[in-house]
């Protein structure tokens, strides 16, 4: 452990993970490291597979379409040795729309979400909605791949190895060995049947492919990818240059439209900057580009020395159903219901944010971990955080912690969160 991290842990009694909205690629304590992002529809995944033949990964879809008439699971056939998704449970409706039930998600492990900045204005990293958006309501999805203990393919992996396949063709490559990970290799306690697939590994000359059942597609490179010279990213301007030459590099492989930088800073104890490299489809209504960057945006990890060493794809919605399109409520109603200890957070204090606390950003995003049953849009608060005295941390940083309060309207919800006293 480094020795930020241990004062960190010895402060507040548990370890500090910085997770910018959307954990780039979430950098929240999972059962595996590399299983971060999310996803696409498994339908998408093999006709794009198909479609693909020299051609722009992006003339194979539509995105609008796609978000707007999801179902992927009604083409899927059961696969012998796997475990089909079962019936959802009958559930009330009101307006023709199914009554939403909130758990807890389970992926959070230690550690809490947070960030350290110089400037407010560093919370903001490109979203596309902003307080003054007219969104009246947004899609919500159902995750098929959820389970109380983790999520796993409810089709034994065909749309995950299709994505892989995707994936290779677009990198101009191919798959020359599949390895899938089942829960009884290392599952304890569970009733998930053994052979349940819970992880893919493909192997191919340039990289090593890792699909989980949440989308998220993982590119570890080996040898490293080279960038051009010069290729830094100490400097804002250095890693919006870099972001631009890696968006335009691997097109072919994101298909955006019209690729959006989501630049993200945070910093160490003593100050010294951590800029994470994230993009998705800034195309179509703020709707659309709110879904392509909770389900489908990219991340590139650059190393110190100047070279691509993992790139992380998401395809969130590969496993999802959609529910409908549900009301939501204003950023004002959803400030007032932070304020009554209404929300979701990691965030290690003994008392809720109150008025005294100050709302540093706010923003509208979905909690699309693979270990959400449900997903639905949330306003995300971030919240200064008292200074504490037993934190060694740099004069001009300033902490927040990430709250997040259901932005669906709570009628359509048969339970509130209530922040009991501890962290989720």
């Amino acid at each position: 452990m480094n020795t930020d991290a241990e004062r960190l842990l010895e402060a507040l009694g548990g370890v500090r993970e910085v997770w910018i909205e959307d954990a780039a690629p979430e950098r929240m304590v999972r059962r595996r490291s590399w299983r971060r992002w999310i996803a696409l529809a498994a339908c998408l995944a093999v006709v794009a597979a198909a479609a693909y033949s020299g051609t722009r990964l992006a003339e194979a879809w539509n995105w609008a379409a796609l978000v707007q008439n999801f179902r992927p699971l009604a083409a899927l056939e059961a696969i012998p040795g796997g475990t089909p998704a079962p019936a959802p449970t009958p559930v009330p409706t009101l307006n023709g729309l199914p009554l939403l039930t909130i758990r807890e998600s389970g992926d959070m492990g230690m550690g809490f979400e947070g960030i350290m900045v110089r400037d407010v204005s560093e919370l903001d990293t490109g979203s596309p909605w902003t307080p003054e958006a007219e969104v009246s309501a947004l899609p919500v999805y159902r995750n098929t791949a959820y389970t109380d203990y983790m999520p796993v393919a409810p089709d034994g992996g065909a749309a995950m190895l299709a994505l892989a396949e995707e994936t290779a063709a677009a990198l101009g490559t191919e798959i020359t060995q599949v390895t899938y990970e089942r829960v009884g290799e290392h599952a304890f306690g569970t009733t998930l049947p053994d052979s349940a697939v819970d992880g893919l590994e493909a192997e191919t000359p340039l990289a090593e492919i890792r699909v989980d059942p949440s989308g998220s597609v993982g590119i570890f490179f080996e040898p490293y990818a080279a960038l051009p010279d010069g290729s830094e990213t100490s400097s804002r301007e250095a890693a919006e240059r870099v972001t631009d030459l890696l968006l335009e590099q691997y097109a072919d492989l994101h298909g955006y439209v019209e690729p959006r930088r989501m630049i993200a800073t945070d910093y160490t104890f003593n100050g010294v900057p951590i800029t994470d490299l994230r993009a998705c489809d800034g195309a179509g209504s703020v709707e659309e580009q709110m879904l392509s960057r909770s389900f489908h945006r990219v991340w590139f990890g650059v190393s110190e020395g100047g070279e691509l060493h993992v790139l992380w794809l998401e395809h969130g919605l590969t496993y999802a159903e959609k529910l409908g399109d549900y009301p939501i409520i204003s950023p004002e109603e959803a400030e007032a219901l932070l304020r009554e200890g209404h929300f979701i957070t990691t965030v290690p204090q003994e008392e809720a944010p109150t008025g005294a606390w100050p709302v540093a950003h706010v923003d509208l995003v979905y909690r699309a971990s693979g270990y959400e049953e449900i997903y639905l849009p949330y306003y995300k608060f971030w919240v200064e955080l008292p200074r504490n005295p037993n934190i060694e941390m740099a004069e001009e940083l300033t902490m927040y912690g990430a709250y997040y309060v259901p932005a669906v309207e709570g009628k359509y919800l048969t339970n509130m969160p209530l922040w009991d006293g501890s962290f989720n």
